[in-house]
Order: C-alpha cells, then sequence, then structure tokens
C-alpha cells in the first residue's frame, strides 16, 4: 500500500482569549458613643477603611455626651485581559512532535526517608505554552491528528503554604482530542464562554433595611468576570524550502548606535537594506512584530 503525496505535516494551532473583569464596592462605616453620666454606649458597624479601597473619606462629631464618626470606602477596577499563543510545529507523518515555549518552577515534596524521618525534594513543574501532536496521512490530504495543546501561566491567587513555603498555583487552558482533517481546513477544536457573576451586602439588622437612610449602615459588593476561550487548528502538508525564502524575527533587528541610543534614545537601529533585499525581514506572512 504506498500513499501518495507530501508525508510531512505542520499544525498551526491558535489560542485566543479574553477575560474581562468589574468590581464595584461601596461601604458605610459608622460608630456611635454616648456616655449618660458614667455609662458608655456604643454602636459601631465597620472597622476602618479597607486596604484595597481606592477612595474614601470620613468625618467626625464629638461633643461632652456624644461621638458620633462617619467613614466611606469607595471602589471601581475594571481589566482586560488578552491572551493569544500560535505555536507551529512540523512532525512526519506517523511521528510525533511536542513543543514547548516556557518554562519550569520548583516545587516542595515531602518524602518519607529509609530511617522513617521526612525529608524535602524539589521537583519542576512546566508552565507556558505546549503543542503536542501525533498526525497520520491517510489518502491524500485528509490526515487524522492526535493533538494535545495546553496554555498555562503562573497564578499566585491559588498559591498554597506550607510550612513558611509559599507553592504558586497554575492557571491552565488544555484541550486534548483526536480529528479529521484535510490540507488547509481549520477546526476550533474547544471554546469556552464563562460569565460569572456575584454580588454581597454587609448590613446592620433592621437599620439596614430603613429606605434611604438604611445606606449609610449598609456595605455592598459587586462582581463580575467574563471568559472566552477558543482554539483553532490549521493542518497544511509541507515541503522544504531554500535558504534564505523564510524571514527569522531576528532578521529586521538592528542594534542602535551609541549616538542613536544615549542621544535619541532608540532602542533599536533602521534595519538594513542589504537584510530586506535578501528576503528577510518583514517577507512572507509569519506575524513577526510589524512597526
Amino acid at each position: 500500500m504506498t500513499v501518495g503525496g507530501n508525508q510531512q505535516v505542520m499544525l498551526s494551532v491558535r489560542f485566543a482569549e479574553v477575560q474581562r473583569s468589574v468590581i464595584k464596592e461601596l461601604g458605610f462605616n459608622t460608630a456611635l458613643i454616648g456616655r449618660p453620666g458614667d455609662l458608655t454606649l456604643s454602636l459601631v458597624t465597620g472597622v476602618g477603611i479597607p486596604a484595597d479601597t481606592f477612595g474614601g473619606g470620613g468625618a467626625s462629631l464629638d461633643t461632652s455626651r456624644v461621638t458620633l464618626q462617619g467613614i466611606f470606602d469607595a471602589l471601581e477596577d475594571k481589566g482586560v485581559v488578552k491572551t493569544l499563543a500560535e505555536p507551529n510545529l512540523i512532525v512526519l507523518s506517523g511521528g510525533t512532535a511536542d513543543f514547548l515555549a516556557g518554562g519550569e518552577f520548583p516545587i516542595p515534596v515531602a518524602q518519607t526517608t529509609n530511617a522513617g524521618g521526612t525529608t524535602i525534594t524539589i521537583e519542576f513543574k512546566q508552565f507556558g505554552v505546549s503543542l503536542a501532536f501525533s498526525p497520520t496521512v491517510l489518502d491524500g490530504s485528509l490526515m487524522n491528528l492526535v493533538l494535545n495543546t495546553e496554555v498555562s501561566s503562573i497564578d499566585s491567587t491559588v498559591s498554597v503554604q506550607y510550612d513558611n513555603i509559599v507553592v504558586p498555583g497554575l492557571s491552565v487552558r488544555r484541550t486534548t482530542t483526536q480529528v479529521e482533517l484535510r490540507d488547509g481546513q481549520t477546526f476550533a477544536i474547544a471554546g469556552l464562554l464563562q460569565d460569572n457573576f456575584r454580588d454581597q451586602a454587609q448590613q446592620l439588622p433592621w437599620l439596614g433595611d430603613v429606605p434611604v437612610l438604611g445606606t449609610l449602615f449598609r456595605s455592598a459588593n459587586y462582581n463580575r468576570n467574563q471568559t472566552e476561550l477558543v482554539v483553532i487548528i490549521t493542518p497544511r502538508l509541507v515541503k522544504p524550502t531554500v535558504p534564505g525564502a523564510l524571514a527569522a524575527p531576528t532578521d529586521r533587528f538592528q542594534m542602535p548606535t551609541e549616538l542613536d541610543f544615549f542621544l535619541k534614545g532608540e532602542l533599536e537601529g533602521a534595519p538594513a537594506a542589504a537584510a530586506l533585499a535578501q528576503g528577510g525581514g518583514l517577507g512572507g506572512s509569519y506575524g513577526y512584530i510589524v512597526k
């Protein structure tokens, strides 16, 4: 049995993710202290201004019998995070290739020794953009793909502390699947649309339910997070090309002269005309940075 055509497969993967978050907070903290004779009565609805508050203020009224203090805090936080990764990898039909652009961070692991004690060893966990796939050319341009893709980053918000050692967690977007495609066809193999909403109110019983005036005895928090994620793959049958026909991101980069760096503040020099004429620079649709 023979299969005609090219047997080298390039897989192009796109991770596209956008995260949006909105946080709003408004709180009122009051303290009322009365001193009828030798007796002191107090009513407190909060303890100062939180450390993560963007704006706040307060007022105080003090007499010989009554002390009234009021503090308010306000916060509005908006954020957008965009993640885009485009790993490309080539492998022969029937083989397996893997790709990782990222790093490894150490994790302490407790193990029991032969004497019955405990010792700490270090293991390393990979993170970053990884791609592993095994293509099989079935007939002509039809290909069967078994692939594993992942984008991960260190997330300190899910860290774990053990014996004064802080181990960070990972934020992971991962997919494992098997599909059949023809040369140049595209699949969106994974997608995620997530919308989380949470609001919270803290108030003094009964007083917080009073219309209008109840606002002075209530603190409210509003939190909404939206995530949109899609993973798109495109396999292609490829052939090698002649040297110099492909552009590299270093072709256009030129070191600045001392005059450009110290006097003009330029971090890069002008691209060399010879490099552009020889097929370097921005030749080809390779997605390198364009100014």
